[in-house]
């Protein structure tokens, strides 16, 4: 099975810049959203998935 690599944009809104973060976990990247002001997770294809 190919694994699937995320794209997740962190904002912390402020003075805090954007991070962008690269997962192959999606419960990885749902929990760096959830420690974010906001955030979205973006599949291989750029395709917003949350």
């Amino acid at each position: 099975m190919k694994e699937i690599r995320y794209k997740i944009y962190l904002y912390h809104g402020g003075e805090h810049p954007t991070d962008i973060v690269y997962t192959t976990d999606i419960a990885r990247a749902r929990k760096l959203v959830a420690s974010a002001e906001h955030g979205e997770i973006y599949n291989h294809h750029n395709i917003l998935i949350q």
